[in-house]
């Protein structure tokens, strides 16, 4: 579950003074995540419409988005596979300022174990999304 917590939380947190786009959280979360998924959210340009949008705000008005998630629920799937369900907080905030917003998403990550690793090898962010892959 571990896993999963430290992998959504870096996914959602975004720099956008130093970022190039949303992509570049993956690239930090990689430890945590498949390379399949993190290919996958590099190359289909960062992600959803509406995280895009967030993040593309967020950079505009150059904040920094930190997300600190809780673990809801963990499911196991397969014998390898387990959803878990987190609540996630994004906050964003100007350099050494109090947060301006907060956002609560629903985020289910699957964790897979394969041989001596475990990784993140899909993300939804919304409960209509926890049928298939991000």
């Amino acid at each position: 579950m571990d896993t999963a917590r430290n992998g959504a939380e870096l996914l959602l947190s975004w720099f956008p003074g130093s970022d190039a786009n949303e992509a570049a959280a993956a690239d930090r979360a990689r430890g945590y995540l498949a390379d399949a998924l993190v290919d996958r959210i590099v190359s289909a340009g960062a992600g959803k419409p509406a995280q895009t949008r967030l993040w593309d705000r967020m950079a505009e008005d150059r904040l920094t988005v930190q997300a600190r998630c809780t673990t809801i629920t963990a499911i196991p799937e397969t014998a390898r596979t387990i959803a878990v369900d987190l609540t996630c907080e994004q906050s964003a905030t100007e350099l050494g300022r109090t947060p301006l917003e907060e956002i609560s998403r629903t985020v289910r990550a699957i964790v897979t174990a394969d041989g001596q690793q475990i990784r993140v090898t899909a993300v939804s962010m919304s409960p209509s999304e926890f049928d298939g892959e991000a």
